[in-house]
């Protein structure tokens, strides 16, 4: 359900902190693979999936809360560059841009998915 996600090519069972999974993504017309690890689960309120490529440490991080009218989902990116100084601020900012874009994308395609659910 997330668009921009064409394939996870590995998950290892069952999910939960520790475990790993590679997911491919095609997103501003770039394909590229990425590892993550599970760092937090508490489910279904609060995951924390990390992922350590292209000089960047980036959590994602996906809370979910109970409210009167159904759910609130929040997802954050939490961007950290490996590389120095001014180039790793710029490194966070371009990668930034393209990790908010996605993460709008993402949770549009959630609250679709749930009111489809709901219906």
């Amino acid at each position: 359900w997330i668009p921009f996600v064409e394939e996870v090519l590995s998950v290892s069972d069952p999910l939960g902190p520790g475990e790993s999974y590679r997911e491919r993504t095609r997103f501003l017309g770039i394909s590229d693979v990425s590892d993550w690890r599970i760092v937090e689960w508490d489910a279904p309120r609060r995951q924390v999936h990390r992922s350590s490529n292209k000089q960047l440490d980036m959590d994602l991080v996906i809370e979910i809360e109970a409210i009167a009218a159904g759910a609130r989902v929040q997802q954050e990116a939490v961007l950290s560059s490996r590389m120095p100084g001014l180039l790793g601020q710029l490194h966070e900012r371009a990668f930034g841009f393209v990790a908010r874009s996605g993460l709008e994308q993402a949770v549009a395609a959630a609250k679709r998915q749930l009111e489809l659910a709901d219906a």
